[in-house]
């Protein structure tokens, strides 16, 4: 509870045009001391029937609040009865929470008595109503002026009339926040909700420069979504590869005989000509000669690896530098992860590149192996070569 106590209970009297009189209050929470440094201070004072006056309170520095009766001057003699409104922020404290403190102006001799006394609000409206009702009616007056019309001044809330502060306050001070509502209860829960599915109905490929889209050809509870989603723009040309080395061609030159076999190429090393000098048969026995192994290497070779007369050529084909080159089936899986080919209407499909190549020499066969049509002459050469040194 809020209490509001005297320093001196003693002290609570004070006589009419004493403007030197300090009334000193302490303000307590329960037994509590309240702290008011930082806090707006105001007493409110009424008599027996209305609200009479308002002053400042005064903080002490033992943390007591004066009341000075030079700030309630007006005052008339009589008793009046005192609340210390403690204001901070937007929050006004009432102290003491029940009753007031009262205090006391005594008479003194500048107050005239025996003379006049005080009414009553209640006694003067009767003693009106009797003087009214006393007077007999006279002449119809002149009509008064009209009255002014009352307003309030924005800064003072007081009333002003025709411009004049009157003094006296229009609006009441804002009384103290209600107290919080009781918390309602608890709704009833809701609904257990449905968890949707989410499938993916379909992918299809716009034009290039068409917005995505994502629509849902299901419901709220069964979703499918239908995605559309525009083909990439034309990627620029790439750089012109490294020119490949010309394709090796063979051809059969002049065939001789002689006492060594050997075969001398007279044309280059892309387009060879060979010329053959297959040995002679000696002591009239006749010379037997054969295909013994043809494989590749740095330099092209015919090495005898059987007798005179009984002769085995393995043959050693000339091989190109096959760094610079690229299989058809690897160029085929190095640009499949990089092109959606299905989405290539306007470009060949591997296929036809495979197509396309295989109608041009294969770099790779042809550096491997002479051709088939070289080989088969050459033998029938050599055929026609072993009959002759038979008939002779």
């Amino acid at each position: 509870m809020r209490k509001l106590d005297y320093i001196n209970s003693q002290n609570d009297e004070y006589k009419f045009g004493d403007t030197s009189a300090v009334l000193t209050y302490t303000a307590f929470d329960d037994d509590t001391k309240v702290v008011l440094a930082g806090k707006t201070l105001t007493f409110k004072i009424k008599d027996d029937t209305a609200y009479v006056a308002s002053a400042p309170g005064q903080l002490n520095g033992d943390g007591t609040v004066s009341l000075k009766t030079a700030d309630i001057k007006d005052l008339t003699p009589g008793t009046y009865f005192v609340e210390l409104w403690i204001s901070v922020d937007n929050t006004t404290a009432i102290y003491p929470s029940k009753g007031f403190v009262s205090f006391t102006i005594n008479e003194s001799t500048q107050t005239v008595t025996n003379k006049y006394r005080f009414l009553t609000l209640t006694e003067l409206i009767n003693n009106f109503n009797k003087a009214v009702a006393d007077v007999k009616a006279g002449p119809k007056g002149v009509d008064g002026k009209d009255g002014a019309t009352p307003t309030i001044d924005k800064a003072t809330k007081h009333w002003l009339i025709n411009g004049t502060d009157t003094g006296c306050i229009a609006e009441g001070l804002t009384g103290a926040p209600g107290k919080d509502g009781i918390n309602g209860s608890d709704g009833a829960p809701g609904k257990d909700g449905i968890s949707p599915t989410i499938t993916i109905n379909s992918v299809k490929t716009l034009e290039a420069g068409q917005p995505v889209t994502v629509t849902n050809s299901g419901d709220s509870t069964n979703v499918k979504l239908d995605i559309a989603i525009p083909q990439g723009d034309q990627g620029r040309q790439g750089i012109q590869g490294v020119p490949g080395e010309t394709a090796l061609s063979l051809k059969l030159g002049t065939v001789s005989t002689g006492d060594v076999g050997a075969i001398t190429n007279v044309g280059t090393d892309s387009a060879q000509i060979w010329n053959v000098v297959l040995p002679k048969a000696k002591d009239g026995r006749d010379a037997t000669i054969t295909i013994g192994k043809i494989v590749t290497g740095t330099t092209a070779s015919v090495i005898n690896s059987g007798t005179a007369t009984n002769a085995v050529l393995d043959f050693t084909l000339p091989q190109p530098d096959m760094s610079k080159y690229m299989l058809a089936d690897d160029v085929t899986k190095s640009l499949a992860p990089k092109v959606d080919k299905s989405t290539l209407s306007s470009y060949y499909t591997a296929a036809q590149v495979d197509s396309l190549i295989s109608n041009k020499a294969d770099v790779s066969a042809l550096a491997t192996y002479a051709s088939k049509g070289d080989i088969n002459a050459l033998i029938e050469r050599v055929k026609k070569l072993e009959m002759s040194v038979t008939k002779s």
